[in-house]
């Protein structure tokens, strides 16, 4: 019997949200550097959306949430906010607890750019496949306005891949 093994970007895009909710001095590189429809499944990109929206709201000026650490905050608020999404949460919060107990901030820093470098690597990889694939389609029938939009948007994945010492910007 063959061993399932699950998509490369999925395993770097649940280790980043583990690093996310146990390291929040490391927050706002992640937003900085990564989109939701960088990560894989789409459950994680919901869980990132919502953490961000939770940690723009613990950023607040007058927010309730002076005094607490960010993961009580996200507790209370994603208990109001999205219960279900508390589970999933929980899951990656206990990964990282184990994972990441032994780590010092220089382990931590350096893991959270190397994820960010290949989750961003990894979306590109998959972006361009598909659009090389929808170009051949589109080829095959006959579509060129088609085929035209999707060489423009090749080229301007292709630019931005080039760039990619600038992070992407979720704001």
């Amino acid at each position: 019997p063959a061993i399932a093994t699950r998509p490369r970007r999925e395993l770097l895009s649940e280790r980043l949200l583990a690093l996310f909710l146990v390291a929040p001095q490391y927050i706002e590189e992640i937003i900085g550097a990564i989109l939701p429809e960088m990560l894989e499944p789409q459950q994680l990109q919901d869980l990132y959306t919502k953490l961000v929206r939770c940690y723009t709201a613990y950023n607040l000026p007058g927010s309730a949430a002076a005094g607490a650490d960010f993961r009580q905050f996200w507790h209370s608020w994603a208990s109001k906010e999205d219960p279900h999404i508390l589970s999933t949460a929980d899951l990656l919060e206990l990964y990282a607890d184990k994972e990441f107990e032994s780590w010092d901030d220089a382990h931590i820093r350096g893991e959270v750019q190397f994820l960010n470098t290949e989750l961003r690597r990894e979306y590109l990889k998959e972006r361009r496949l598909k659009l090389a694939a929808d170009m051949r389609q589109a080829e095959r029938s006959g579509d060129l306005e088609r085929v035209s939009a999707l060489t423009r948007e090749f080229e301007e994945l292709a630019a931005r891949q080039q760039h990619e010492d600038q992070p992407a910007r979720f704001f």
